[in-house]
């Protein structure tokens, strides 16, 4: 009898074309067109979805290909307000993550740094600086101390300090952030200037304005170059610069920073962004301080509203708005009010999600 030629069968995988949808879908993202980001990187995720979480021992690549592209769909909710839905696909992320490799692999890395980012924007902080201080072990080990993605969380880590007021701890985590991109064999323009913004607007809350402005420059002329000069990067560039000159007393110049910046932001986010309540306040401020209480009124309103839907009524970023608004029908106010720092602006830079052999990096927050 013959022998029948016996060949075994195998599922073949579209983790390749998965990969580079997800890459794609980071370009999207950069370029700030995030509600096409989320299709793509759900597109992606979703050619794999079916392995990879009914799988028992699911293909390496593809698995670590899903969890890197359902993370990014996560960050492009939260880039557009979609928090909800953000948290949901974070945590069942993590949920395959803890299940297939364990807390101890840097995949995790990922889960955690953008559920960080997350938290951030929520008004969280302290969960955020949890999330990110978890992170440290894994990417260290997994990438490196002296690793981009070392440097993006140092960049996490400054600006959760800088949301709770710890100025020192937040200039430590942004300096030494910025040196490691910097020195990067091949850094990118954009997130250099991310990072110089950052650390900017650190700089100005501490009284050190001259460095900060300097910066702000750089990284302003970098973002207009690379990203055109109405993304939502110029606009947030633009705000912190706004506040530097608020704080050195330029009034003019700020209200006309910030409300350039405003119009940009609202222009890239659409109306009712839970991040435009920063900028709103911001510009309230300064037009309370020139004189113009009614001019001021009805942005303070937006804002409060907007950081109750966000941060609840009893949030400190909350309150401080409440007060301000009611302190406007008293005949005057004891003291000239600070603006309040803008805690999570930013939109995070997705995860790249090429093929990875061991895990994806992770995403940037300001």
């Amino acid at each position: 009898m013959l022998a029948r030629d016996s060949r075994r069968s195998m599922v073949q995988l579209p983790t390749d074309k998965a990969a580079a949808l997800a890459q794609k879908a980071h370009s999207a993202f950069v370029a700030e067109k995030f509600e096409q980001a989320e299709a793509m990187f759900v597109d992606s995720s979703t050619l794999l979805r079916s392995h990879v979480l009914k799988s028992k021992a699911p293909d390496e690549d593809a698995a670590r290909t899903w969890v890197a592209a359902y993370c990014g769909a996560a960050s492009a909710a939260r880039a557009q307000g979609g928090y909800a839905r953000a948290q949901k696909r974070l945590n069942e992320a993590e949920a395959f993550v803890l299940r297939t490799y364990g807390a101890k692999d840097a995949v995790y890395a990922n889960v955690l740094n953008e559920r960080g980012i997350l938290f951030k924007y929520q008004g969280r902080f302290k969960e955020a600086e949890a999330e990110y201080k978890k992170c440290k072990p894994l990417i260290a080990k997994g990438f490196g101390k002296d690793s981009e993605s070392m440097s993006v969380l140092l960049h996490n880590l400054g600006g959760i300090a800088h949301a709770q007021g710890h100025w020192k701890r937040a200039e430590a985590y942004a300096r030494e952030g910025l040196r490691l991109r910097e020195n990067l064999a091949k850094p990118d323009a954009v997130a250099v200037a991310a990072d110089q913004s950052a650390l900017a607007a650190i700089l100005d809350v501490a009284g050190k304005h001259d460095e900060a402005a300097t910066l702000l420059a750089s990284a302003l002329a970098t973002f207009k170059k690379k990203l055109g000069p109405r993304s939502f990067e110029v606009g947030v560039t633009m705000e912190t610069l706004g506040n530097l000159h608020y704080r050195i007393n330029d009034l003019p110049k700020a209200d006309k920073l910030l409300s350039a910046a405003l119009e940009i932001q609202q222009e890239r986010l659409g109306a009712g962004h839970p991040e435009l309540a920063f900028a709103l306040h911001n510009l309230a401020v300064v037009r309370i301080d020139r004189g113009q209480p009614e001019d001021g009124r009805p942005l303070l309103q937006e804002a409060l509203a907007t950081f109750k839907k966000t941060f609840g009524p009893k949030h400190a970023n909350t309150l401080v708005v409440k007060e301000r608004l009611e302190s406007l029908g008293k005949p005057a106010v004891a003291a000239k009010a600070k603006v309040v720092v803008s805690v999570a602006k930013a939109p995070a830079k997705a995860a790249k999600a090429g093929k990875a052999t061991k895990a994806r990096k992770p995403s940037k927050s300001r």
